[in-house]
């Protein structure tokens, strides 16, 4: 669960929840993980540049961490391709793995 257009806390929390059923008013036991942050939307919505969103991501990833919170980041593999910009994309990835 997140945005594609936004990234941050669309759930406004960073903790793996049930889903609420609200027709039968009661809990289920699908787990729900909400994502902070997608390589998409820094690039087709934001516009932004592999440093500007790594600068985000890390943002991002330091408050998922002062909570103890689950931090997911959606990367898509065209994002990855053979490019000068893909190859940048990628070097962000790893280094974010590494972080």
């Amino acid at each position: 669960m997140g945005y594609a257009a936004a990234n941050g806390f669309r759930a406004g929390t960073c903790s793996p929840y049930n889903f609420y059923d609200i027709t039968k008013d009661k809990e289920t036991d699908l787990k729900i993980y909400p994502f902070q942050a997608m390589d998409a939307t820094f690039r087709t919505y934001l516009k932004q540049s592999p440093l500007e969103a790594e600068k985000k991501i890390l943002e991002l990833q330091e408050k998922v961490k002062k909570v103890n919170g689950v931090f997911i980041l959606i990367w898509h593999n065209n994002t990855f391709a053979p490019t000068k910009e893909g190859k940048e994309w990628r070097r962000i990835f790893l280094s974010l793995l590494n972080s």
